[in-house]
């Protein structure tokens, strides 16, 4: 059985980000983060940019963009 969500050709694309986001929702970023640079999985092609200047509604627009970059 394949994991969840990995496409059938064996790689995966993942893309984090976080604004100025109250404590909770930060430190659980930044666990998974952890994770994944600790996993080191050359099938998964990740990205994680935090965007301070940024709120939880204005975050949106600027990862879309950065995700599809």
């Amino acid at each position: 059985m394949e994991p969840a969500g990995r496409p059938k050709n064996g790689t995966g694309a993942l893309f984090l980000s976080s604004a100025n986001e109250w404590t909770e929702l930060t430190d659980g970023v930044g666990a998974l983060v952890r994770v994944l640079r600790s996993r080191q999985d050359p099938t998964l092609h990740w990205d994680y940019v935090a965007y301070p200047d940024e709120t939880h509604e204005s975050v949106v627009l600027k990862a879309y963009f950065d995700a599809l970059r």
